[in-house]
């Protein structure tokens, strides 16, 4: 492709206000470089775009035709050009996890997030390791956080914490004090 965006936006503008030092003045340019813009496109064409009396450059039929072919494609990539620089604050993220993390850790996270980041959804899902695993892999969700640890070389994993499990009992033998696996192992558990 041979025409620019610099020479559709230039011709755009020409065509807008009609006046090539108003123009040059909106873009930034020389009155040359905008003459000179124009003349390099209706070159690309092999067409005159513009009728050329008494020193005024007149949209022609070729013109007009060629400007309704061009400036939606402009608005819709200017439109896209938009999007994608303010994009890092919108959109949503799909975020799956076991109960545990669910009921304990995932609210004051989504709350931090959230507050940050007021315009991006987040859709959690719950499930077992098994599930949240399975999720990530074919693409429900963006990511997973679970407890157990999991070899799979088709995700790419990362330790952000650790947990600690705690043993409830109501033996009166272990109140009060830290207790051993060895001194557990022969008890009864459910």
């Amino acid at each position: 492709m041979k025409i620019s965006l610099r020479q559709i936006e230039i011709f755009l503008n020409v065509v807008k206000y009609q006046n090539l030092t108003k123009v040059a003045s909106n873009l930034g340019l020389s009155q040359s470089a905008i003459s000179m813009s124009i003349k390099e496109l209706e070159t690309i064409l092999g067409k005159k775009l513009f009728d050329r009396i008494n020193k005024k450059l007149i949209l022609n039929e070729i013109g007009r035709s060629f400007h309704d072919a061009v400036e939606p494609i402009y608005k819709q990539i200017c439109d896209i050009e938009s999007e994608f620089k303010n994009s890092e604050d919108k959109g949503s993220i799909r975020v799956g996890a076991s109960t545990t993390i669910i009921d304990y850790l995932m609210p004051g996270i989504v709350c931090d997030y959230m507050s940050r980041y007021p315009n991006v959804k987040i859709d959690l899902k719950e499930g077992n390791t098994k599930e949240i695993v399975s999720l990530v892999k074919s693409g429900k969700i963006d990511m997973g956080f679970i407890e157990a640890d999991i070899v799979d070389s088709d995700i790419l994993k990362e330790s952000i914490g650790h947990d600690q499990l705690v043993i409830v009992s109501a033996n009166e033998e272990f109140k009060n004090r830290v207790v051993t696996l060895e001194e557990i192992a022969d008890y009864r558990w459910v």
